[in-house]
């Protein structure tokens, strides 16, 4: 089970801790993807650990789903897979501290969304993303996946990222722009 499920609109999952859950931390959804009306659902202050204890893919600590949902000052340590999924429109991803995630997968991203033509608008700026992988796991930092198109990242950190700190598998009016990529030596 996740920690927390929410679907609707208006929604604020506001400085709680999800720990030890056998799937995702926290995932919400709504809006609406045909009139791109914005749900204004936000995730925010958040401290997700050690999720993903059972189903070990696809279990992500913030999951965001639907239109205009924003995942912002979350800190994210230690899961087998993704820290952040998210699936649909203009949603915002910002000063979140991903550490540690994706150790059991190299087809993986820290933040991580895929497989559609459509899901335009969604920015994600001012994020660290530390040292995900381990046991040689070469996972990517954030990751456009399938053709993902229309998404913007800038201002973000990567470190330590041991595949690409970005993938972009296809696409089109994808920026990434403005980041920062270290290498620690010796550890890349």
């Amino acid at each position: 089970a996740h920690g927390i499920v929410a679907e609707g609109s208006d929604l604020t999952m506001y400085r709680n801790e999800v720990s030890h859950v056998g799937g995702g931390g926290i995932i919400v959804s709504g809006g609406d993807t045909r009139t791109l009306t914005s749900s204004r659902n936000v995730v925010d202050n958040n401290y997700i650990h050690d999720w993903a204890e059972i189903t070990k893919t696809y279990q992500a600590g913030v999951g965001l789903y639907g239109v205009g949902g924003t995942a912002s000052h979350n800190e994210l340590v230690n899961a087998p897979h993704l820290g952040i999924f998210y699936d649909g429109n203009d949603h915002i991803i910002e000063y979140n501290i991903i550490r540690g995630v994706c150790q059991l997968s190299s087809d993986a991203g820290a933040i991580y969304a895929g497989a559609s033509w459509t899901d335009y608008g969604t920015v994600i700026r001012y994020n660290i993303i530390d040292s995900p992988g381990a046991a040689g796991y070469k996972p990517n930092g954030i990751y456009f996946d399938d053709a993902l198109s229309g998404q913007t990242a800038y201002g973000n950190i990567l470190i330590n990222v041991p595949g690409n700190a970005f993938l972009i598998g296809g696409g089109r009016d994808n920026a990434v722009y403005n980041n920062i990529i270290i290498a620690r030596q010796g550890k890349a």
